[in-house]
């Protein structure tokens, strides 16, 4: 297996080999060890987004994978296509992802979903900027959190500040 990935990651480096190894790297996504999936979609996701959207369905049918650094690797993934590649499926793909399981997985679906424009979003437009706030006060949340566990109440007042003057829409 490491013969592989090191394999793997070598065509990650090399746009040209990987252009022309595309579908063999592709075909790894079926391999048995996560390592080996994850590092084939890790440099499937440096392909060009004419290349890489050849491979969606298979990248997205990983989306589904029982490991969630796969799940996460898919979604980096389908995020460097261009909205011109992103089929309407594949937003619904990548929207399913904010319910996953792991919060990585739904971090990665919320940053790959929050640089599309609201035309590509379609019916998860509206979603996506109700969890954009609660995505904004659970960091402020999780700030303020730490500084009370140091014990660091003016800096907790200053982050309050700072979580009301730069919050969504502000």
């Amino acid at each position: 297996p490491y013969k592989r990935l090191q394999a793997l990651d070598d065509l990650g480096d090399d746009a040209a080999a990987l252009a022309a190894n595309a579908a063999a790297v592709a075909a790894q996504l079926d391999e048995k060890l996560p390592t080996i999936r994850q590092a084939a979609l890790a440099a499937l996701g440096k392909l060009d987004s004419a290349k890489l959207a050849a491979h969606a369905d298979a990248v997205a049918r990983m989306l589904a994978d029982g490991e969630f650094g796969v799940r996460e690797a898919a979604v980096r993934a389908l995020a460097r296509l261009k909205p011109a590649h992103l089929t309407p499926h594949l937003v619904d793909a990548l929207a399913a992802c904010l319910d996953d399981k792991d919060e990585v997985v739904r971090d990665a679906a919320h940053e790959a979903l929050a640089v599309l424009p609201p035309a590509s979003l379609g019916a998860h437009a509206g979603r996506l900027s109700r969890d954009q706030a609660k995505n904004h006060a659970r960091i402020v949340l999780g700030v303020c959190a730490r500084l009370i566990l140091q014990g660091d109440l003016h800096a907790h007042r200053r982050a309050r500040h700072v979580g009301e003057s730069c919050g969504p829409g502000r």
